[in-house]
């Protein structure tokens, strides 16, 4: 080791430099699963028809969003989750809520994707399916779960991509 400057910034050389893979810092230690566990998971919510989708979709695990939103949020914080996916966030809040007995809240935003499949047509579908089984699982209201609603934007994906053109003048 030695100094670089008078400010005091260390630095150092290795003899040699191998190939090294950054650790992980949440991971089984901390009680959080991977994307195998989240795979098997949403497989248990909406059955082995959907095994080749949920693969295909690499969703989290429910533990990690658990994790983080337990670290962050306080008991009756809503949660905003802009990339949805097939909603583990919403599980993570509904499961928290009812295992503390608290009312967090949820906001879901998921674009119209499609999935390929007739019966599930967008990945919208399977969040919203996700969320059912997992209220179903738990036995409680909707309302005392964390009410959750469905709103549908129609359009959305048609929308056009609009530039505005500056016309600031120097």
């Amino acid at each position: 080791m030695h100094i670089a400057t008078r400010r005091l910034i260390p630095a150092y050389a290795k003899a040699r430099y191998g190939r090294e893979a950054l650790p992980n810092l949440i991971d089984a230690k901390v009680g959080v699963g991977s994307n195998e566990t989240a795979t098997a998971e949403l497989r248990g919510l909406l059955g082995d028809d959907f095994a080749d989708l949920a693969r295909r979709m690499r969703p989290k695990p429910v533990s990690l969003l658990t994790y983080l939103i337990e670290t962050v949020c306080g008991p009756d914080d809503w949660v905003l989750d802009f990339f949805a996916g097939s909603g583990v966030t919403g599980q993570a809040v509904l499961e928290g809520n009812a295992r503390a007995g608290i009312r967090r809240r949820f906001i879901l935003v998921q674009s119209p994707q499609p999935t390929g499949r007739a019966d599930c047509p967008t990945i919208a579908e399977i969040a919203r399916r996700r969320l059912a089984a997992v209220v179903a699982r738990l036995g409680v209201d909707a309302s005392e779960a964390g009410a959750y609603g469905l709103v549908k934007l129609e359009g959305a994906a048609e929308a056009p991509n609009r530039r505005t053109k500056s016309t600031s003048r120097r």
